[in-house]
C-alpha cells in the first residue's frame, strides 16, 4: 500500500481531474439557458436578428426576420437582394446608402425604411447594427430590426393634429384680431371709433414723449341735408370723403376717429405752437369744403370744427371742451373754427344752471303772462292782444325772453309745451275779455309765448284764438301790418 501520506495527493488529483468537467457541464447549461432565454426575448419583442458578412456579402436571418418580411422561408441564408428588393422603391437608395457609409466608417448602423410585403402591405422598419470583426479579422455587421409601424403612424397623428392645432389657433388669432378690430374701428369708413379713441387718450397722459396735445371735433355741414334731399347712400359717400380727407391732413403721428353718425375727433401730438395747431384745423376745413362727387351730382359740405388743446398731455377733458367748442362754432352759424376759452366754459355752466333754474321756476309758477298791444299799422287802431312769457325769477327779478333758454329740447326737459304754460292757458278767457274792452270783440287776439326775437325778424310760435268760433289754430303771425310794443301795460 503506498504511504498514508500519498493517499490525499491522489484523492485531491482525482477531485481535481472531475471538478473542471462538472464547472464546464454547468457553464454550457447556463449557456443554452441564457439562449433560449434570449430567443424567448425576441420572439415576444418581434424583434429580428441579421447578420451581413462584408467580405462574402452573405446575410444570415433568424426565423423573426422571415415573419417580419413574410418571406415564408425558414432558411437561414438569405442573399442579399432578397433584403433590397423588399424595401420600398422610395427609400430603397436612401437604405443602401446609409449601409455603405456605416460599412466605410465600420461604425454603427441605423436606418428606418418601409418595406413591401408580399401583399402588398406597407410595413415601417427600424435597423440598427454594429461592426464586427471575428478572430479571423473577417469583417460583419450584426444588427437587429423590428416594426415601428404602430409608432410611425402615431407619429404622423400627432403630427397631423399638431399642425390642425396651430392652424386652429392661428385662426383663432385671426379671427380675434377681427373681432378686435372690427370692435375699435367704424365699419363704414375704416377709422377707428369711439372705444379706441377713449384707449388713446387714456394712454396719452402716461406716454413722456408728448409735450403738445391737442383735440378737434369736428361736424359735417349739411349732412342732414345731404341724407334727406340725395338719400343715406350719399350720405355715406360724404362720410367715406370725409374720412379720407382728414386722415390725408393730418400728421402721422396723428389720430382721426369717427364717434358719431357725422361727428369726427382728431387727435394731434407734439405740434410746435398754436400757430400750427390752426394751421392743421384750417387745412382740414379747407379740404372739406371740396365738393364730393355723388353720380353725376356733386354734392357740398362743411365743417364746424371745435379746438382744445394742452402744453401739458392735460388729456382728461380736452375732449369736453373741443366739444363745448364745437357746440359755440355751430351756435355762430357753422363752418367756423372755434377755440375752447374759459369764458366759453363759463358761460355754458351759466346757461345749465339757468336751464335747472328754469325747470324749477315752471314747477313754482314763476312763468307768467305779460299781455302787449296788437296796432293796425295805418290806422293806429287796437286790434288784438298779445301774451309774452316773462320769468319771475327770485333773486334777478323779471328776466325778458332773451334770458329765457331757448332750446326747445331743453324747454320740453323741463317740462315746457309750445303751447305756453299752464298759468298763460288759464288766463286765455282775461285776454278775449281785454281785448272786448278795447273794441277789439271782432279781431283776432293772440296768445303767444315769446321767446328771444333777434331784429325784427323775431317770430314766435303762438296759439291764435278766433273771436268768433273760440278755435284754436298753432302757426307764425300772418298780420303784415301792425306794430308791437312790448310791455306798454300789464293786465293781471
Amino acid at each position: 500500500m503506498p504511504p498514508e501520506d500519498h493517499i490525499p495527493i491522489m484523492q485531491a488529483s482525482k477531485a481535481e481531474t472531475v471538478l473542471p468537467r462538472n464547472k464546464a457541464t454547468r457553464s454550457e447549461q447556463e449557456f443554452q439557458d441564457l439562449l433560449r432565454r434570449l430567443e424567448l426575448a425576441l420572439d415576444a419583442s418581434g424583434i429580428g436578428v441579421w447578420e451581413h458578412s462584408i467580405a462574402t456579402d452573405r446575410i444570415l436571418w433568424d426565423a423573426q426576420m422571415h415573419r417580419l418580411y413574410e418571406t415564408g422561408e425558414t432558411c437561414r441564408q438569405v442573399p442579399t437582394w432578397f433584403w433590397s428588393n423588399a424595401i420600398h422603391p422610395d427609400d430603397r437608395e436612401r437604405a443602401e446608402r446609409d449601409f455603405e457609409q456605416a460599412i466605410a466608417a465600420r461604425g454603427a448602423y441605423d436606418s428606418q425604411f418601409r418595406i413591401v410585403l408580399p401583399s402588398g402591405e406597407i410595413r415601417h422598419l427600424r435597423s440598427r447594427a454594429h461592426f464586427y470583426a471575428d478572430a479571423e479579422g473577417a469583417p460583419s455587421f450584426i444588427g437587429a430590426e423590428w416594426d415601428v409601424t404602430a409608432d410611425v403612424e402615431l407619429n404622423a397623428e400627432l403630427a397631423r393634429q399638431k399642425m390642425m392645432a396651430e392652424a386652429r389657433a392661428l385662426a383663432l388669432e385671426q379671427s380675434n384680431a377681427r373681432i378686435e378690430h372690427v370692435a375699435d374701428h367704424d365699419y363704414l369708413t375704416g377709422l377707428p371709433n369711439r372705444r379706441l379713441l377713449d384707449k388713446r387718450l387714456a394712454e396719452l397722459p402716461v406716454d413722456r414723449s408728448v409735450e403738445t396735445l391737442g383735440v378737434l371735433h369736428l361736424d359735417i355741414d349739411q349732412f342732414k341735408q345731404i341724407n334727406d334731399s340725395h338719400g343715406h347712400a350719399a350720405g355715406d359717400v360724404v362720410l367715406r370723403a370725409a374720412a379720407l380727407r382728414i386722415a390725408a391732413a393730418i400728421p402721422g403721428n396723428g389720430m382721426v376717429a369717427r364717434v358719431g353718425g357725422d361727428d369726427f375727433v382728431i387727435v394731434l401730438v407734439n405740434f410746435a405752437d398754436l400757430a400750427e395747431l390752426k394751421l392743421i384745423t384750417e387745412d382740414v376745413q379747407r379740404r372739406l369744403r371740396k365738393k364730393i362727387r355723388f353720380g353725376q351730382e356733386m354734392l357740398q359740405s362743411g365743417a364746424s370744427i371745435g379746438v382744445s388743446w394742452s402744453g401739458d398731455r392735460r388729456a382728461r377733458n380736452l375732449l369736453a371742451e373741443a366739444d363745448l367748442a364745437l357746440y359755440q362754432a355751430k351756435k355762430l352759424g357753422r363752418n367756423r373754427i372755434e377755440f375752447f376759452t374759459r369764458q366759453l366754459q363759463e358761460d355754458l355752466r351759466s346757461k345749465r344752471r339757468l336751464a335747472e333754474e328754469l325747470k324749477l321756476g315752471l314747477e313754482r309758477g314763476e312763468i307768467v303772462p305779460y299781455y302787449q298791444v296788437q296796432l293796425d299799422a295805418r290806422t293806429r287802431e287796437v286790434i288784438g292782444f298779445e301774451a309774452l312769457a316773462r320769468w319771475r325769477h327770485p333773486e334777478k327779478g323779471v328776466l325778458a325772453p332773451g334770458r329765457i333758454p331757448e332750446d326747445r329740447r331743453r324747454a320740453r326737459t323741463c317740462g315746457g309745451d309750445r303751447r305756453g304754460d299752464p298759468e298763460t292757458r288759464s288766463r286765455r278767457p282775461a285776454v278775449l275779455a281785454v281785448a272786448r274792452s278795447c273794441g277789439a270783440a271782432h279781431r283776432r287776439q293772440h296768445l303767444g309765448v315769446a321767446s328771444r326775437r333777434p331784429g325784427a325778424a323775431r317770430q314766435a310760435e303762438e296759439t291764435r284764438y278766433s273771436a268768433g268760433s273760440n278755435r284754436v289754430r298753432a302757426g307764425r303771425d300772418d298780420f303784415p301790418r301792425r306794430q308791437r310794443r312790448e310791455d306798454v301795460r300789464s293786465y293781471r
